[in-house]
């Protein structure tokens, strides 16, 4: 049984072990240590990193009751080794796990809102939470986390027997019927609940807490949040962000709101406006080319819209011309009048076989797409000599 220093000795991060168990998995190693400071991945926090003698330690996973070190080759059995755990990333982790413990209790005093899962790792940290939360909850849980956290209340760690245990009244109580005795983690006056992960030893190591964003997983909540040296990096590149965007729009940090409203409405007028003067042309295009004797018509665009192109090839078709519509966007439409011999769709289906483009249609109109610019004069040849082929 290996000795568990990330629990008896949590702030040991250097330490020698006894190697007691190799196991060769492809090029790399794995080791059992008779004593080991490397946590293993469970209870939704991430394993450890680090060295093991002059060997990177990959990953640290419970297998059974064994702790494996998967390590970047052999090392040799009975061997004393030095130990380093990543100090950076135990930090990271450590804040996070207690600033989750802290975040679960503070919502439970707003109601009914359990945390169901907790995720963590190297770009994200999440709580699963009952209920609907809204965003006034949620400022106000924020609010409430980072004053426990300024408050400096202690963490500390303990082990009860079974029996204790299952006379306390925990939030969290799911425990295996053979656990004879339980790690609880108590965060003084706010919060108790057992748990096997490392922490912090003060909620004022924790520094401060973010809520990032929510979205609803099934019927969940999750809560995307950071703590700790993420969070100032954090808030440190949203600072960047608006700033920029403040300078973009000549604009103060408060107006950027109201700014950005004003633009997306000038928008909104420019792309009413477009649309408005693509149908005039539209409808000054059908016109004269109705007027024409000539039954074929082939129109080279890159002012108009995909949807606008597809509706004046259509609008040619219902006058009894053969309309090919192509624009500089890879995008060719064809309409023929009812009744052709030779039908849209069917033009499309020979100029796939013939050149790697897509489209589809059927009747009196069909559309390719995907033309390359290299291709487009090609492609419309042979739509041209299949037409005149037909007369």
């Amino acid at each position: 049984m290996t000795e568990k220093l990330f629990h008896t000795e949590p702030q040991t991060l250097v330490f020698s072990a006894k190697i007691i168990h190799l196991e060769r998995r492809g090029d790399n190693g794995a080791v059992v240590l008779d004593r080991t400071a490397f946590y293993p991945e469970s209870g939704g926090q991430p394993a450890d990193r680090g060295t093991l003698g002059a060997k990177t330690v990959l990953d640290v996973q419970y297998e059974g009751e064994k702790i494996v070190h998967l390590i970047d080759g052999p090392v040799k059995v009975g061997s004393t080794v030095e130990c380093k755990v990543d100090a950076a990333r135990r930090e990271d982790h450590s804040t996070h796990h207690s600033a989750q413990h802290l975040i679960t209790a503070v919502f439970l005093r707003h109601g009914d809102y359990r945390t169901m899962a907790f995720h963590l790792s190297s770009e994200v940290a999440t709580i699963d939470l009952t209920g609907d939360i809204t965003s006034e909850l949620l400022d106000e849980v924020e609010s409430e986390v980072n004053g426990e956290v300024r408050a400096g209340k202690p963490l500390e760690v303990r082990t009860v027997t079974r029996a204790g245990f299952d006379a306390m009244d925990l939030r969290k109580k799911d425990l295996p019927d053979d656990v004879k005795e339980v790690r609880l983690v108590e965060i003084e006056g706010v919060d108790v609940a057992h748990c096997g992960g490392t922490h912090v030893n003060s909620t004022s190591e924790i520094g401060f807490v973010v809520f990032a964003r929510t979205e609803r997983v099934k019927s969940l909540t999750r809560l995307h949040f950071l703590a700790g040296e993420r969070a100032r990096k954090y808030v440190s590149e949203l600072k960047s962000s608006i700033e920029d965007a403040a300078a973009v729009l000549s604009a103060g940090w408060r107006e950027l709101p109201n700014r950005a409203k004003e633009i997306l409405e000038d928008l909104k007028n420019i792309r009413k406006m477009r649309k408005a003067a693509e149908k005039e042309v539209i409808d000054r295009m059908v016109r004269e080319f109705a007027a024409s004797s000539e039954p074929f018509v082939e129109i080279r665009t890159d002012d108009i819209e995909p949807a606008h192109l597809a509706a004046l090839a259509r609008r040619l078709g219902k006058q009894g011309k053969i309309a090919v519509v192509s624009s500089g966007m890879g995008l060719i439409a064809i309409a023929t009048p009812e009744g052709h011999s030779l039908d849209a769709g069917s033009v499309v289906a020979a100029v796939k076989k013939d050149f790697p483009v897509k489209g589809g249609g059927r009747g009196d109109f069909a559309q390719i797409a995907e033309v390359s610019k290299e291709m487009m004069p090609a492609v419309r040849r042979r739509i041209v000599e299949m037409f005149r082929e037909a007369e």
